[in-house]
């Protein structure tokens, strides 16, 4: 049961991770739409006939949408992991960080990594 339970935990985690990376991705392709309403607007403006602006705000319509869905399945995924993790219910904060991750350039000076893990993991010690 231990192990079923921390496999379901598991697969919240990775759906977690699934959609928050979708949501980065929406992100991006929303500022691009927003771009190419903007240069629309400005063509059928000057008198240019080949552009669908209302393609394009259906398109934002849908990724607004989609942004609605993935907002809620990122709460639900966030609710059921905490209370799977015992975590306060009241407790807002996510289980995703909110920063962008990334890799950095910079090197890591070891014997500070292995103090601050040391530090914070004295189980490790």
């Amino acid at each position: 049961a231990r192990n079923r339970a921390a496999g379901e935990a598991l697969a919240d985690y990775y759906k977690l991770a699934e959609a928050q990376g979708q949501l980065d991705l929406l992100n991006a392709g929303e500022v691009e739409l927003r771009k190419q309403l903007d240069a629309a607007i400005k063509a059928e403006a000057s008198g240019f006939k080949g552009v669908d602006v209302l393609a394009i705000r259906r398109q934002l319509l849908d990724a607004e949408a989609q942004r609605a869905k993935l907002e809620a399945g990122i709460g639900a995924l966030n609710a059921s992991l905490g209370a799977r993790l015992g975590l306060a219910p009241a407790d807002p904060t996510p289980l995703w960080p909110v920063d962008p991750l990334r890799v950095k350039p910079e090197d890591v000076a070891a014997d500070q990594a292995v103090a601050t893990g040391l530090h914070y993991r004295p189980d490790l010690n």
